[in-house]
């Protein structure tokens, strides 16, 4: 811990005094300033970075920055990306607070941050331990606080604030990938059975089509042509608004989310009665938005409860995963399934979801054993 004295100089003046122990050396180390608030931000640097990070922290401010914060450069950012909705750009905010990046990085400007610093943070985010869960703070999460980072970095750089971008390249915690929860026919089939009336269609639409929830509760009656065989399109999702709700329409999580493909014509029977062309599928009692947080417990937790499906019980994303079980055991190409669920990469697809296919692999072991002579 550093701390700060006051100095009196032979020639009448004040000097402010740091004194501090870097690790390892028993030895006191201290650095002198000419005022308290000098004095005062290397204190703080010192009790963050620790005292060899500080002293190169000094040197770099020494040297003269153009002064921009990540928290200015991310204003900056959203202004120029008009897409952003304005609770996207407060999540980013809460993501600087939370993350720790804006303590550990954002009194540093921008042009002066350099790798040591980056890796540092990733260091100590890595031995955070969740006020939620009691667990380290997973790899996937730190994955994209890192990807805010070096966005925000790459766009200082692009506006010409710093010369480079030290988030790139930065090696992470690495990512265990579980195999997702798959639901068999048998547990679908009870959770759609225990769920309210009003909302097993959209149990349906999720679970036979592969869509995400923002997609399906902000289908809109113009989305469901009927014909030889009925169609649907994605073409938009519910976003957050300012302070978290889920309030904003837009487009869907990426290009390859916005799709079109066919659908059964007994899927849409299931349907409400058919609205107006712009009117919701789904909609809450007041024509809104259905809020996930409401749906999940007052619906699809009671009615997983009554379904006995509970250990462990199944998210709602997990109909997507069931949706994607039961199209590749049909024998559906993954490359098909891949562009039913929107997603941006086949190789997504893959990583999620090769445990489902050990009769493709058998098969495979059988060309195999075909081509011995």
């Amino acid at each position: 811990m550093a701390s700060i004295s006051r100095r009196a100089r032979k020639d009448g003046t004040t000097a402010w005094r740091v004194a501090y122990r870097d690790p390892g050396n028993p030895t006191p180390t201290s650095a002198t300033f000419d005022t308290h608030e000098a004095a005062d931000r290397f204190a703080t640097m010192v009790d963050r970075l620790g005292g060899p990070a500080a002293r190169r922290q000094l040197a770099r401010l020494e040297d003269g920055s153009d002064g921009h914060t990540l928290a200015e450069v991310l204003e900056d950012y959203a202004a120029r990306h008009r897409k952003l909705t304005p609770g996207t750009v407060d999540e980013y905010r809460r993501i600087l607070t939370r993350s720790g990046l804006a303590e550990a990085l954002g009194g540093i400007p921008v042009d002066l941050i350099v790798d040591d610093d980056v890796e540092a943070w990733v260091s100590a985010r890595a031995g955070t331990i969740s006020e939620e869960t009691g667990d380290r703070i997973a790899p996937k999460t730190i994955k994209n606080e890192h990807g805010l980072l070096s966005t925000l970095l790459g766009h200082a750089v692009t506006r010409g604030w710093a010369r480079s971008n030290p988030a790139r390249g930065i090696e992470l915690p690495e990512i265990e990938l579980a195999d997702p929860l798959v639901l068999t026919r048998e547990q679908y089939e009870a959770i759609h059975q225990a769920m309210d009336p009003d909302y097993q269609a959209l149990v349906q639409v999720l679970g036979s089509t592969g869509i995400r929830w923002g997609e399906a509760t902000a289908l809109q009656w113009r989305d469901i042509t009927p014909g030889t065989p009925p169609q649907m399109v994605v073409r938009r999702a519910w976003k957050r608004g300012q302070k978290g709700a889920w309030r904003v329409e837009g487009l869907p999580k990426s290009k390859r989310s916005r799709r079109k493909f066919s659908i059964p014509q007994k899927l849409v029977d299931t349907l409400p009665d058919r609205g107006a062309p712009g009117a919701l599928v789904f909609p809450n009692r007041e024509g809104g938005a259905i809020a996930h947080s409401n749906f999940h417990q007052r619906k699809w937790v009671r009615a997983c409860e009554a379904a006995g499906v509970t250990d462990p019980r199944p998210r709602i994303h997990d109909l997507r995963h069931y949706f994607a079980s039961v199209m590749l055991a049909a024998g559906v190409p993954i490359h098909v399934v891949s562009e039913r669920m929107g997603h941006d990469d086949i190789s997504t697809t893959v990583k999620l979801y090769a445990f489902l296919t050990p009769e493709a692999q058998a098969a495979g072991l059988d060309d195999m054993e075909a081509m011995l002579i």
